[in-house]
């Protein structure tokens, strides 16, 4: 039997190509659920579809970097919204 080589072989370039797509999808991942956070409107939680006034809302604690947007930037995305977007990813 030949002893393969271990520099050029096509195992050692999947093996490279897979790390780099998984370093990829991480980022990708990691890039959402950081931007998330000023993509969205603040209030978009303390809208509720219900009348009920007992119903308690807890203030987010929002950088103030992203509190420079304009209106048309801001998505009115509610938390449900926003658990089955970044639930896709993980």
């Amino acid at each position: 039997m030949r002893a393969s080589p271990l520099v050029c072989s096509i195992r050692l370039l999947l093996a490279c190509l897979a790390l780099l797509g998984f370093f990829l999808c991480y980022a990708q991942r990691n890039g959402l659920s950081v931007s998330i956070v000023c993509m969205v409107d603040p209030d978009a939680d303390n809208v509720t579809l219900s009348k009920d006034i007992s119903s308690v809302t807890v203030p987010r604690n929002i950088p103030p970097s992203c509190h420079k947007h304009t209106a048309s930037q801001v998505l009115l995305w509610p938390k449900q919204t926003r658990g089955v977007i970044l639930g896709s990813f993980y």
